[in-house]
């Protein structure tokens, strides 16, 4: 926003597990989520908070992170945040 045009930063949560967690458990899970995502009363809470989900399978997940964290490298270097340790 200060000076940098192409600054957005939206919201967003997701489900992360170790690289290690068998394939059944983290279908399950994904599962679960976009059922639970997709419960009306789930539904009802979040336009009451001004939510708005869009769930994600697996895939489309890991490429939105991807991109979204390359957009925030970018943004931090144009910004001149400096580097942790």
């Amino acid at each position: 926003e200060l000076g940098l045009g192409d600054a957005a930063y939206p919201f967003w949560t997701g489900i992360f597990l170790p690289r290690q967690t068998p394939r059944e458990i983290v279908d399950r899970l994904q599962n679960e989520a976009l059922k639970a995502v997709a419960d009306p009363g789930v539904q009802e809470r979040f336009a009451k908070l001004g939510i708005d989900p869009f769930p994600l399978g697996l895939p489309e997940f890991e490429r939105y992170f991807a991109e979204d964290f390359e957009a925030t490298q970018k943004l931090a270097r144009e910004a001149g945040v400096p580097k942790g340790n």
